[in-house]
């Protein structure tokens, strides 16, 4: 029996020293490890949501850029003075500086402090011409001639698609100012509910707006004389005329949308270089004598024919208008050059030349019945209401007008005016409308360092 139960005796050793100290050893690497795996999570999760906050910040800069011209971005930074509040370009607080190069080129530009999600950083980007035949565009660039008591406006080929960025603008704020409304518990134009949070963070800027959605229906070019101020002054301005149909916008927090309309809107670009909006082409004591305007035409959208591309504008403008307003009582000749842009083939041109209308509006001014003949072309006008309307078919590609400030309208016996015998001098210039660009974020102060991120694009006058 002792045996039996010898045998079933228990062994209370407890565990020796050596095998404490391995299980101890073998527990810390195992911790070791999962802390290890803790510590680089945390730093990839950090870089992760630095490296989504930068990319942001670089596509806002992105959308600055893609928004204006290269040459008004140009003009912009390059406007910096330190003695002028405001001066300089902008964005999110960060003040832009102009480094090196010039538009149609290589341009390097710096924004510092720029703040982002309450970060600092600053930024360089850069411009670089693309390598393709098609970045650049022949345009046709007129020199008036010298004449002595002459005025001269010339428009240029980008004027209508800087409209439009413009137009864009503007409906980007009343986006904004929908859906801030909507959300916030107000009508637009009203101040949002300040308990709803989400809607002061709205915000639309111009790249965001879906341009198919604009409509602009009329281009006003006006010339503008006078001596009320005892100087005789010219001034130019352009406004367009632009509807926008079914914009959709998000009216509440579930994501249901509702849309709004705008109607008869204007938008006056700045031809000016001091936001006075009008462009002063003559200011002097002595009379004006010659008014020379050089324009490019709007055309109208016109679809596909003939196996034929559309031969639209970006905008497709349906009515292109011109005012003469003459009111300093003396007699200007006035000479009207309607521009060929070298951007269209001479296939889409001839197709949008077939549809192509302009309505002259004169006061205080007349046009010689012998000179509709070649009123911006090939085809007659006709007078309809003190208005001349020039439309039909032909390659009315550039033509030359005139018209004369006269009390009363010119008799059979009041002979027509020559031409000018010094006509404009025309060349043909290469103007860059693609480049590449490359945008480093770096920290504040830090632009000698390796950036933070970059993003690289390519932007489309």
């Amino acid at each position: 029996m002792k045996e039996m139960l010898g045998s079933t005796k228990r062994n209370n050793a407890g565990m020796s020293l050596v095998e404490v100290v391995a299980a101890i050893a073998i527990l810390s690497i195992v911790i070791l490890a999962v802390l290890q795996s803790f510590v680089y999570s945390a730093r990839y999760n950090a870089r992760s949501r630095e490296r989504q906050q930068t990319t942001a910040a670089a596509q806002t800069v992105m959308e600055n850029f893609k928004a204006y011209s290269v040459q008004e971005i140009y003009d912009q930074f390059v406007s910096y003075d330190p003695n002028v509040s405001g001066s300089g370009y902008h964005l999110n607080g960060g003040l832009g500086s102009y480094y090196e190069g010039v538009p149609g080129g290589y341009l390097k530009f710096i924004i510092s402090d720029m703040r982002y999600q309450e970060e600092l950083y600053d930024v360089r980007i850069d411009l670089f011409p693309h390598g393709s035949e098609a970045s650049q565009v022949s345009t046709l660039v007129y020199e008036p001639p010298t004449q002595e008591h002459a005025a001269a406006y010339v428009g240029y080929a980008g004027m209508d698609a800087d409209a439009l960025r413009g137009i864009m603008g503007q409906v980007a704020e009343k986006w904004t100012e929908y859906e801030r409304a909507a959300l916030g518990g107000g009508a637009p134009g009203t101040t949002p509910d300040p308990s709803a949070t989400s809607a002061p963070a709205i915000s639309h800027s111009p790249a965001e707006v879906d341009n198919s959605k604009i409509h602009i229906t009329k281009r006003d070019l006006r010339i503008d004389i006078d001596n009320s101020t005892g100087n005789y002054v010219a001034k130019v301005n352009c406004v367009y005329t632009y509807d926008v149909t079914d914009y959709p916008y998000i009216k509440d927090t579930h994501g249901g949308t509702d849309t709004f309309s705008l109607m008869g809107q204007t938008y006056e670009i700045d031809l000016s270089n001091d936001n006075s909006m009008s462009k002063v082409i003559f200011d002097q004591a002595t009379a004006l004598e010659c008014l020379n305007l050089y324009y490019y035409p709007a055309y109208r959208y016109v679809p596909a024919v003939s196996g034929l591309p559309g031969a639209d504008s970006p905008v497709r403008i349906g009515e292109d208008n011109i005012y003469i307003n003459n009111s300093s009582g003396t007699d200007i000749k006035c000479y009207i050059y309607k521009q060929k842009n070298l951007a269209v083939s001479d296939a889409r041109l001839s197709t949008a030349e077939n549809v192509y209308e302009v309505n002259l509006h004169l006061n205080g001014a007349d046009v010689y019945d012998d000179n509709l003949n070649v009123m911006l072309g090939s085809d007659t006008g006709v007078i309809v209401d003190s208005k001349i309307h020039v439309s039909g078919s032909g390659s009315r590609y550039h033509g030359i007008g005139y018209a004369a400030a006269y009390a009363n309208y010119p008799t059979a016996g009041n002979a027509s005016p020559a031409l000018p015998t010094a006509m404009p001098l025309e060349t043909v210039r290469d103007r860059q409308i693609m480049y590449d660009i490359e945008i480093a974020i770096y920290e504040s102060g830090l632009t000698h360092q390796d950036p933070l991120n970059t993003l690289k694009g390519t932007i489309i006058e």
